[in-house]
């Protein structure tokens, strides 16, 4: 059996000893929690993701609920899991938030047809086709509103607004004395908010 000589170099991060008459020197705890560029991507992304969900908290616990209790998971879980996989774009540490392709709500209840929003002076005036044109949707489903600031990191939501056969909702988010860029998202959920639609992006405008 070869003996090992522990010398004096020795240190938090190596420990050199002799093996063999052969000196030795190893990294102790150096490597642990070293972690690779695609590691920290990925908690780059969830670190992105936790941060815009807490904006939209209140919203998405209602719009995700009825995924949730299919999976037996979570509304957060799936709304986290969503912008990381579909709506992050670009490379550590460049990563950002895509708001064309987030989704903010997720089901099978059909959105709306001809779908339109204005901006006017002081609000925005989203208007549809109030019919009942295919299976599933129901006069009273109501409508969702979400506008997000991206500069301030703030969103304004209206969590129950006009019935589907209405076919318009007035929104007047907050103003601020500097034009603000907004991203919109509209959604409709069943009125007993057991179905709802995958979300719709209504585009980035200059608030």
């Amino acid at each position: 059996m070869s003996k090992q000589n522990k010398t004096i170099t020795e240190s938090a991060r190596t420990v050199s000893y002799m093996l063999n008459n052969k000196r030795v020197t190893r990294g102790v705890g150096l490597f642990k929690d070293r972690q690779s560029i695609g590691q920290l991507a990925v908690r780059e992304a969830t670190r992105i993701s936790t941060a815009f969900l807490k904006t939209v908290k209140d919203f998405i616990e209602i719009t995700f609920e009825p995924a949730a209790a299919l999976k037996k998971d979570n509304a957060w879980n799936i709304a986290s899991s969503r912008i990381r996989k579909e709506a992050i774009r670009g490379l550590y540490p460049e990563q950002q938030i895509d708001f064309s392709s987030l989704c903010l709500s997720q089901g099978d209840l059909p959105p709306v047809d001809n779908l339109e929003l204005k901006v006017e002076k002081d609000r925005l005036e989203y208007s549809w086709n109030p019919g009942n044109t295919r299976n599933g949707m129901l006069w009273n489903d109501k409508v969702m509103l979400l506008v997000y600031f991206p500069e301030i990191k703030k969103a304004e939501f209206i969590l129950s607004g006009a019935n589907r056969n209405e076919g318009k909702q007035i929104f007047i988010p907050l103003k601020f004395a500097i034009p603000r860029v907004i991203e919109t998202y509209l959604t409709f959920i069943s009125s007993n908010h057991k179905t709802v639609s995958d979300s719709v992006y209504t585009g980035r405008l200059i608030w």
